[in-house]
């Protein structure tokens, strides 16, 4: 595991902490957060919860199985539920939360950005990983091809 993946790992374990703190108080402060929507219960905000972890936990699963790429991809959609604590402030401005529910929301963006820019970078070094293959100082020479005839048609094949 090289220092990038460290990094990663501490991000996602952060977040999914302060994910965790802040559903846990979303669900059981549910009256102390205005202007919420009365069908939202503590069950759905553990379903979401439950919901979102899945999406980490299967980017966590895919990077163990060295599926890398699709790994961070869904790592990323993860970390872009966190900013998904915003919108508390669409309904009502920061001063109606309470102090607990605005760190609890910040903690979890916060951690969530992190993991975002991390994902990101990591992506962007898969990403040069494979195109540093071919360096475009570098002339590509053709496949040395061998033809032959078959039924009348003129067949190529590469060696």
């Amino acid at each position: 595991m090289d220092n990038r993946d460290r990094l990663l790992s501490v991000a996602v374990l952060a977040y999914a902490t302060s994910s965790l703190f802040h559903h846990i108080h979303n669900a059981e402060f549910l009256g102390e957060y205005p202007n919420m929507p009365v069908w939202l219960s503590r069950a759905w905000v553990y379903a979401a919860w439950c919901s979102v972890t899945a999406v980490g936990a299967s980017g966590v699963a895919l990077l163990w199985k060295r599926r890398r790429v699709l790994g961070l991809w869904l790592l990323g959609a993860y970390g872009g539920f966190g900013l998904y604590g915003l919108a508390h402030y669409v309904v009502a401005p920061v001063s109606a939360h309470t102090v607990a529910a605005n760190i609890s929301i910040w903690l979890e963006v916060v951690s969530a950005l992190l993991l975002l820019g991390l994902v990101a970078t990591s992506i962007y070094g898969e990403w040069t990983m494979v195109t540093s293959a071919a360096r475009p100082d570098e002339q590509l020479q053709p496949m040395p091809t061998s033809s032959s005839r078959i039924g009348g048609l003129r067949v190529r094949v590469r060696g």
